[in-house]
């Protein structure tokens, strides 16, 4: 599915477009992953496990827009991608057609600028359109920021898995469940 564009102001004033990728995109795309993938722990995928290419993206953007149950998000300043969102099928079968998951991450140096919210907001109104009634995703335990994000959001915490990430330093990250009711 393609996201209508949007044009929209952080809270420094920013004009930020969020809009759907195009195979133009793979390649910001591809370094957005990168950089989010070096820079911070709280993904569940690291940089140790490969560089994203062009071409690994242009098969994400291909495989999503044929997928009608399932969308990207870039969050785009000065025609830079800093972000991205998606949601997702859960993917398990007709039971479960009702359920999508979230993903966002944003450059950190992009952090405390608003773009979360941008996205949250774009992402939660779309899966509603797509018919979803209930949102998962999952966050790493010591992610504060982003856990206080999507309480802002109304998402409650389900469960927790205690030690479910191991870092290359054999330290360990808990991952939280949460999950939003749509209605």
């Amino acid at each position: 599915m393609k996201i209508k564009k949007i044009i929209a102001t952080n809270k420094l004033n920013e004009k930020i477009i969020l809009t759907s990728p195009t195979l133009k995109d793979a390649e910001q795309l591809a370094e957005h992953a990168n950089k989010v993938f070096a820079e911070t722990r709280f993904l569940s995928r690291g940089i140790e496990e490969g560089i994203k290419s062009k071409e690994d993206e242009e098969k994400w953007i291909t495989t999503i827009n044929k997928n009608k149950s399932s969308f990207i998000i870039c969050a785009k300043l000065n025609n830079k991608i800093i972000g991205i969102g998606n949601i997702s099928s859960s993917g398990k079968g007709l039971r479960f057609r009702h359920i999508c998951s979230l993903g966002i991450s944003i450059q950190k140096e992009f952090w405390g600028r608003g773009i979360g919210k941008l996205l949250m907001t774009a992402l939660i109104e779309n899966a509603q359109k797509l018919g979803y009634e209930l949102i998962r995703l999952d966050v790493a335990g010591t992610n504060y920021t982003a856990q206080n994000l999507y309480k802002k959001f109304g998402f409650v915490e389900y469960g927790r898995l205690k030690n479910a990430m191991k870092y290359n330093d054999n330290t360990y990250e808990d991952m939280i469940n949460m999950i939003k009711i749509l209605g």
